[in-house]
């Protein structure tokens, strides 16, 4: 699959795989992070403020696989987790993108915030809701 492929399915197959978990389950399944590119993901406050916690909690020495959170809420269980960022995301989130695949990125999103990232850094995070049923 080339890059330019890569990044037509993420902008438009990741969307409806989501929607499609959310309607056949209780659960809505997200990405989200402080520098999005879709304004769609970006964070609500709960998110955002996870998100500021994984990356103080990281400068202090955390192991990536340890940046979780939990909490209860009136809608249900909301769980999140961070997103390293990892070789092949430098590819379209790296501080060195191609200029064929920064033009398409730039189609689909005028207002990126998601790139300049090294390898190491938080991506994001994906975020879980289980909804209590009947809400």
């Amino acid at each position: 699959m080339s890059n330019k492929s890569a990044i037509g399915i993420c902008h438009e197959k990741a969307p409806e795989i989501v929607i499609d978990v959310s309607q056949d389950t209780n659960i809505i399944l997200r990405r989200t992070s402080l520098r999005w590119r879709n304004p769609a993901n970006a964070p609500d406050e709960w998110e955002a403020e996870i998100l500021t916690k994984f990356e103080e909690q990281k400068s202090q020495g955390a192991k990536m696989e340890n940046l979780t959170a939990l909490k209860q809420t009136t809608e249900g269980l909301r769980f999140m987790r961070a997103i390293p960022t990892q070789g092949v995301c430098m590819t379209c989130h790296g501080d060195t993108i191609a200029p064929k695949i920064s033009s398409k990125i730039k189609e689909y999103y005028p207002d990126d915030k998601a790139i300049d990232f090294k390898n190491g850094d938080i991506r994001g995070a994906f975020s879980i809701l289980i909804k209590e049923p009947g809400k």
